[in-house]
């Protein structure tokens, strides 16, 4: 699809967006969806899990400066797995303007503590396609990407195995909304210019799909990056391989 049209769309809906009379920001709520059951061959830890699943919700919480997404804290039912959250995706990912560009940092936890991932909102190459659809009333437009991403291999060629570091390419597809002017989305579904409302991963087992959109005057207040240090995906994946090895992981 024409790029150019694109970046006038974007522009436009930024500039009626912004003139909100209310001076208020929107919060996107997402379902995590399963649409694979895994067969018959499920472990009771699995069960558990996917009869969770429903349970989960997240927001996506716009501000001035700052953009949160989360899991969206709530009481959950007796027997309620917390694996469920983070099942298919499902981090916490804050959106910060630096300079002339927004970054995206994930919060993540190791052995060595909690760190921020940093990232550039425009590291996913998207290519938008001519297909439309309606989602809540709104009209979202269809893109589709790769993306690199490490993953932890088993290394069997020493003399005891070992965890390694490996890159894996997985296919993402993602239904953004151009009425909504911000690169954002939930989980790593960003870097569109308009917020993703649905988005999946083509081999994945879940969708985020959109429920519902609230205004409220000032969102800024419930937005605090944490003081963590700041590292990125490559040097947090080799650091924590490291000290799993060492502990015979």
């Amino acid at each position: 699809m024409n790029k150019v049209f694109f970046q006038i769309l974007f522009f436009v809906s930024f500039i009626c967006f912004s003139q909100n009379e209310n001076n208020e920001y929107p919060t996107f709520k997402y379902k995590k969806i399963l649409f694979d059951n895994y067969g018959n061959n499920k472990t009771s830890y699995l069960k558990q899990v996917i009869s969770s699943i429903p349970e989960t919700e997240y927001e996506l919480i716009i501000g001035d400066s700052v953009s949160r997404f989360s899991i969206l804290e709530k009481n959950y039912t007796d027997g309620f797995n917390k694996g469920a959250i983070k099942w298919g995706g499902g981090e916490t990912f804050y959106y910060k303007k630096e300079e002339n560009n927004y970054y995206v940092f994930k919060k993540v936890e190791s052995f060595d503590g909690k760190f921020l991932v940093k990232d550039s909102i425009n590291d996913t190459k998207w290519d938008v396609t001519n297909e439309i659809k309606k989602i809540q009333n709104f009209t979202c437009y269809k893109a589709i990407a790769k993306k690199n991403v490490y993953v932890v291999g088993l290394d069997k060629s020493g003399d005891k195995p070992a965890l390694k570091k490996e890159v894996k390419t997985i296919e993402m597809i993602a239904w953004f909304c151009p009425e909504f002017p911000y690169s954002f989305g939930p989980d790593i579904f960003y870097g569109l210019p308009g917020i993703v409302f649905e988005g999946y991963q083509i081999d994945g087992k879940v969708s985020f799909v959109l429920d519902s959109i609230i205004f409220k005057k000032n969102n800024d207040d419930k937005i605090t990056i944490p003081e963590l240090k700041i590292t990125n995906e490559a040097d947090f994946i080799d650091k924590s391989l490291k000290k799993m090895n060492s502990k015979n992981f």
